[in-house]
């Protein structure tokens, strides 16, 4: 039993982290504006998708659209009635 604790590997803090900006995003200030206009689009019925270049992707009644930044989903949702 106790071969098995020593061949295990040992893991600490710093190695294993890394930074991957497809996560985080590269504008980190503007998640929460983002995280905002997506509940309120979603109490409407409108979904958004970020996409892998930044860009975000609306949808509602199989109708799709896409936006290049934050500042334009909030234009367009305002432009289809959803209260932004």
């Amino acid at each position: 039993m106790s071969a098995a604790n020593d061949e295990a590997p040992v893991v600490r803090g710093s190695e294993k982290h890394t930074q991957d900006s497809t996560i985080i995003g590269d504008n980190a200030e503007l998640r929460k504006p983002l995280a905002r206009l997506k509940a309120i689009a979603a109490l409407s019925g409108v979904s958004v998708f970020d996409l892998s270049d930044g860009s975000l992707l609306v949808t509602k009644w199989g109708l799709t659209r896409a936006v290049p930044d934050v500042c334009a989903l909030a234009q367009f949702l305002r432009q289809i009635g959803v209260a932004a």
